[in-house]
């Protein structure tokens, strides 16, 4: 399971790299002081729609990356309690050890007990 989040960090991790690199190389120009309105509408339209194309596919590679940790962070948290909950069975246990070793011992001083009373009853009579 952890190896299979682990991988999936590494593809959503490059697209985002990628994406910033490609960001940082947008050269954003000033329109030529010459160009009519209609060109400089171009420029800003086609300029604002890449920015927006980048903008969300940076929000998807967040969202990925988001996803990825939030089952990180289940894994984590089911490793923690199965930890948990492992030396919680394990004190249990010990605990039922250690009383079947009290019966026994406790069975043994009622034998000695017995064998003690016999004893001195035979000395008695």
């Amino acid at each position: 399971m952890s190896s299979n989040i682990i991988a999936s960090i590494q593809p959503a991790k490059e697209r985002l790299v990628n994406l910033l690199l490609e960001i940082n190389s947008i050269e954003l120009k000033s329109p030529e002081p010459d160009a009519t309105i209609e060109q400089q509408e171009i420029l800003y339209t086609m300029r604002n729609r890449t920015l927006e194309d980048k903008l969300r596919r940076i929000q998807l590679c967040i969202k990925t990356l988001q996803s990825i940790s939030d089952d990180w962070l289940k894994y984590t948290r089911t490793i923690t309690s199965t930890k948990k909950k492992e030396e919680e069975e394990k004190a249990f246990e010990q605990g039922n050890e250690a009383i079947i070793t009290l019966i026994m011992h406790k069975e043994d001083v009622e034998q000695k007990l017995i064998q003690l009373s016999k004893e001195k009853r035979k000395d008695v009579e």
